[in-house]
C-alpha cells in the first residue's frame, strides 16, 4: 500500500537540502546520475521502489530473460521515499508519515496499491536528472533526485530504520543502493557510512 494524493495547485514544501553529509559520497552520486534520463519505476521484492535510470537493457541472467532493466538502478531499500510530479500535481509516498510536513494543505491521502507507480506516467520516461543532493535524515543520508521536468524523488532513511540497526536486526541492510552501468554496487547506510564496490 502506498499514500496516493493528487490535487490542483498544492505545493511540495522546497526546502533546500542541508550540506550534505559526505561531500565524496555526493561527488559520486552526482557523476553517476546526473542527466541520465529517467526509465520507469519497479515495486520490487518486498515493496521496495527501484528507480530505473540511464540505458534500457535485458537483465543478464537467462531466468530473467526478456526482463528490463536500466543502466542505472536506485533502490530504496528499507527508506521511505516520495516521488512529486510536476505534470500531474501528483504525489505518491511509500507511507503518509513519509509526507508529513512535505505538503502545503493537501488532502488526506488514499491508500493505493503499490503497484500504481509502475503504471502512471509520474516521471515521463526519458526526462534527465537535472540534479541530485544528499541530506541528513535521523540519523541517515537522505537522497533527493530531481528531474528537468520539475518532478523529483526523495529517498529518506527512517527512524525505523535506525531503531532496527539498534536492536542488531538487519544492522547491514543500506537504507538505499545504487547500481551502476558497469556493475559496481554503491551502498550507503545504515548512518553515514558508505562503500561502492564491483559486484561478483
Amino acid at each position: 500500500m502506498i499514500t496516493f494524493i493528487r490535487q490542483s495547485g498544492f505545493d511540495v514544501e522546497e526546502r533546500p537540502p542541508a550540506p550534505s553529509p559526505s561531500p565524496a559520497l555526493l561527488d559520486v552520486v552526482t557523476k553517476l546520475l546526473r542527466e541520465q534520463p529517467f526509465c520507469f519505476f519497479r515495486i520490487a521484492y518486498g515493496g521496495e521502489l527501484q528507480i530505473h535510470l540511464g540505458e534500457i537493457r535485458e537483465f543478464p541472467s537467462a531466468r530473467l530473460r526478456r526482463r528490463e532493466r536500466g543502466s542505472y538502478v536506485l533502490g530504496t531499500r528499507a527508506s521511505a521515499w516520495v516521488v512529486y510530479s510536476k505534470g500531474e500535481s501528483t504525489l505518491l509516498a511509500s507511507d503518509r508519515d513519509a509526507v508529513a510536513g512535505l505538503v502545503d494543505q493537501a488532502g488526506p491521502g488514499v491508500g493505493a496499491d503499490a503497484r500504481l507507480i509502475e503504471e502512471g506516467d509520474y516521471v515521463p520516461a526519458g526526462t534527465a536528472v537535472k540534479d541530485v543532493a544528499l541530506h541528513r535524515v535521523h540519523d541517515g543520508v537522505g537522497l533527493r533526485l530531481r528531474f528537468l521536468d520539475g518532478s523529483r524523488v526523495d529517498v529518506l532513511p527512517t527512524d525505523a530504520d535506525r531503531e532496527d540497526a539498534s536492536d542488531g536486526a538487519d544492522d547491514e541492510l543500506p537504507d538505499w543502493e545504487l547500481l551502476d552501468a558497469d556493475s559496481h554496487l554503491l551502498s550507503v547506510g545504515p548512518g553515514v557510512k558508505w562503500s561502492y564496490d564491483e559486484t561478483d
